[in-house]
């Protein structure tokens, strides 16, 4: 809306980036850890306090406010370029054309060449998209107690009722394992941005 040049917010899965995506803003979940967390979130694990701001200057600025310290100005070394991180079909063309522009806009102000990474090909061991929400719909259900949340099911909107009833649902096995799986997906994130790669 233009109220104001920066802001600050929390983001579990997507609650700063999908935003910033939609409204024409620079937004960033910072590195777990970066930035302190004070009280601690419903998820800790999974969220971060992060910056929105009208420019990615202003947002270097704020991360830094809201980090405490000066961050690493750096560059990349490699810039890997996927249009999904799995194979969800195909993206619509105005969005297409759009990757592509961005994607010839890094490679010229870095000097870098775009590697182009298949879908799928970065984190092998699952998909952390749909584990997202079994990992954090049993939490929400722990946090509200089982009986309160069966007993406020017709309450909720359809999608939260949808994200309650799976928490519901899953078993602590099912639980656990998408847990364990977090780890590869940590490993295989970490050995893909190595050598100073970025993910595009």
């Amino acid at each position: 809306a233009g109220m104001v040049p920066i802001a600050t917010a929390t983001d579990t899965g997507g609650s700063i980036r999908i935003p910033a995506a939609f409204c024409g803003l620079a937004g960033i979940k910072p590195t777990n850890g970066a930035v302190d967390r004070d009280p601690a979130l419903c998820w800790p694990d999974l969220t971060t306090c992060g910056p929105l701001a009208v420019t990615v200057d202003d947002l270097r600025v704020l991360l830094e406010v809201e980090a405490g310290s000066p961050l690493e100005r750096g560059l990349p070394r490699r810039i890997v370029a996927l249009p999904r991180f799995f194979p969800w079909g195909p993206l619509p063309e105005a969005v297409v054309t759009a990757f592509e522009g961005a994607l010839l806009g890094l490679q010229a102000d870095l000097g870098l060449p775009v590697e182009p990474a298949d879908p799928g090909s970065v984190i092998r061991s699952g998909n952390p998209d749909t584990d997202w929400g079994r990992w954090t719909a049993p939490e929400l259900v722990a946090w509200l107690g089982r009986d309160r949340a069966e007993r406020s099911l017709d309450l909720l909107f359809p999608n939260t009722r949808a994200f309650v009833e799976l928490g519901l649902r899953l078993s602590r096995d099912e639980y656990l394992e998408v847990r364990r799986r977090s780890v590869d997906y940590a490993r295989e994130l970490d050995q893909a941005l190595a050598d100073g790669a970025v993910i595009a």
